[in-house]
C-alpha cells in the first residue's frame, strides 16, 4: 500500500516539476476541521499532491459562495506562491519545488 502511495505521490510531484501543469481554473478545497477553504489557482496537481499526503483527512472540493479561503496557493512565474494572513500584507512565500510548496502548506494548515 505505501509503495502504490508513493508512486503517485512521486509521479504527481514530477509532472509538476517537469511543468506538465497547464490547468489555470481556481479550485477551492476544504479540509476537515478547517473553517475556511484553501485557494489553489493554477495548482490543480499540487491539490492532488495535498491530497495524497492527507490520505487519511476528508478533502473535498467545495464551490464559491461560503468562508473565504485564507490560504491561497497559486502558480506564478518564479514557482508556487502562498499566501495567507500570516504573512505580510501583499507577500508570498515561493518555492519552486512543489514538494517544497506543500510541506510549507501543511505548515500553514498547522496555523489555520
Amino acid at each position: 500500500m505505501w509503495h502504490k502511495f508513493s508512486e503517485g505521490l512521486l509521479k504527481s510531484a514530477f509532472s509538476l516539476r517537469s511543468g506538465q501543469e497547464h490547468d489555470k481554473s481556481i479550485m477551492l478545497i476544504s479540509l476537515e476541521g478547517l473553517e475556511n477553504p484553501i485557494e489553489f489557482d493554477g495548482t490543480e496537481a499540487l491539490a492532488e499532491v495535498l491530497q495524497k499526503v492527507l490520505r487519511g483527512w476528508r478533502v473535498t472540493e467545495v464551490h464559491a459562495g461560503g468562508p473565504a479561503p485564507r490560504i491561497r496557493m497559486k502558480l506564478g512565474a518564479r514557482g508556487y506562491e502562498r499566501r495567507s494572513p500570516w504573512i505580510e500584507a501583499g507577500k508570498a512565500l515561493v518555492f519552486p519545488d512543489p514538494v517544497d510548496a506543500v510541506c510549507d502548506l501543511l505548515l500553514d494548515v498547522e496555523r489555520a
